[in-house]
C-alpha cells in the first residue's frame, strides 16, 4: 500500500467513525505504527497533526449534527463523545469562533434566507419594463 492509499485509508477510517471515542492509541493499532510515528508520519503528509485532524473532524461533524437535526446541544455532546455539554462549548467556540447555540440560530437563518431568494415566488421579476 502506497503512502498516499494508507493516508486516505487512515483518513476515511477517521471520518467514518467521527462519532466514536477516537484516541491516539486507537488510530496507532488500527495502523499498525506506534502513535509517536504515524503522528509524525501524518502530520508530515497531511499538514496538521494527527490528534488536531481528530478533533476537527469531530466538531465539524457535530456540526452537521447541529445543522440538520434537532438534537439539543447536550444530546450532540453526548453523541459525539465530549465529556461534557461545556466541554462542547469550549471546543466548537474555539473551532467555530461562537457557541454551537448561537451558530445554530445564525446558520439556519442564513438557510432559510437563501431557501426562500431561491423560490420563483420570491424571484424579482426580471423582464424588461
Amino acid at each position: 500500500m502506497t503512502d498516499k492509499n494508507f493516508f486516505n485509508a487512515l483518513i476515511k477510517w477517521i471520518d467514518d467513525h467521527a462519532d466514536e471515542k477516537i484516541s491516539l492509541d486507537k488510530v496507532a493499532k488500527k495502523s499498525g505504527y506506534s502513535k509517536w510515528h504515524l503522528n509524525r508520519m501524518f502530520t508530515k503528509h497531511c499538514g496538521v497533526s494527527l490528534g488536531k485532524y481528530i478533533n476537527n473532524t469531530r466538531i465539524q461533524a457535530a456540526s452537521l449534527s447541529l445543522r440538520f437535526t434537532e438534537a439539543t446541544i447536550a444530546e450532540v455532546a453526548d453523541q459525539f463523545n465530549y465529556d461534557s455539554q461545556q466541554t462542547f462549548t469550549r471546543a466548537f467556540s474555539r473551532h467555530f469562533g461562537m457557541p454551537p447555540g448561537i451558530w445554530r440560530i445564525t446558520d439556519a437563518a442564513k438557510n432559510q434566507i437563501k431557501t426562500l431568494s431561491a423560490s420563483p415566488a420570491m424571484t424579482p421579476f426580471s423582464g424588461k419594463g
